[in-house]
């Protein structure tokens, strides 16, 4: 499947492997994000339908690691009420493409047959911010729109950083306290790789918003 054909099928991509709505509507917004971001990107060339893709793509294997409790409620939205139904995907869902929800974004790509460069702008969008003077700015505008969307729509990056920080600081468990100081570990790193893109941007980051990015996210969703 090319880059550019991932968005036409996007909707019949989420049906076949169940996607939850709140999660569509991240990923739909991480594509609006990085959408504008390349309407007005004035540096060297950068494939934008890659980009698009690979936003749109990014988290199809995240309902593995989900506990899928009531407490979960900004994730599931109205869905909160089917717990049973989708606690019966993720297991399934597992069983088909792993436990891990890296490991099973990639097979659920693999399966649909998206090309190498999608495969690694998804399978490589942290490394943005553990690798520093990295010069693959669509790797670097990938992981920077996952950023800006938290579950209830676009924040600032440190706004965004200190969501993780709380809804991880939700639970005591030794992974979620790893994920915390890893989480703060690298705000540093996210704020340097904002300024290293809109150098090459004609927007300021302030003027990404859930009100400018509306005309794209309407194209996702109607």
């Amino acid at each position: 499947m090319e880059s550019s054909e991932v968005r036409s099928a996007i909707r019949d991509i989420y049906d076949r492997f169940l996607i939850l709505p709140n999660l569509r509507l991240h990923m739909f917004r991480t594509a609006a994000v990085a959408e504008i971001m390349c309407d007005n990107w004035r540096g060297a060339a950068i494939d934008r339908n890659c980009i698009i893709a690979a936003c749109l793509l990014h988290d199809i294997g995240n309902i593995v690691k989900f506990d899928l409790k009531k407490s979960d409620a900004p994730l599931l939205g109205n869905e909160v009420n089917r717990l049973g139904y989708w606690r019966k995907v993720k297991r399934d869902t597992i069983h088909r493409y792993g436990s891990n929800d890296h490991g099973a974004t990639h097979n659920m790509m693999i399966e649909i047959g998206v090309n190498r460069r999608v495969l690694f702008l998804v399978d490589r969008i942290g490394d943005a911010l553990r690798k520093k003077g990295s010069r693959d700015y669509a790797q670097m505008l990938c992981n920077y729109a996952d950023n800006r969307v938290s579950p209830c729509g676009v924040l600032s990056i440190s706004d965004r950083f200190s969501d993780f920080i709380d809804r991880y600081s939700r639970s005591s468990s030794e992974e979620n306290r790893a994920r915390c100081a890893l989480v703060r570990s690298l705000l540093g790193n996210a704020l340097k790789v904002e300024e290293r893109l809109f150098v090459h941007e004609r927007i300021r980051p302030g003027q990404i918003n859930d009100k400018s990015i509306r005309p794209y996210l309407d194209r996702y969703i109607e």
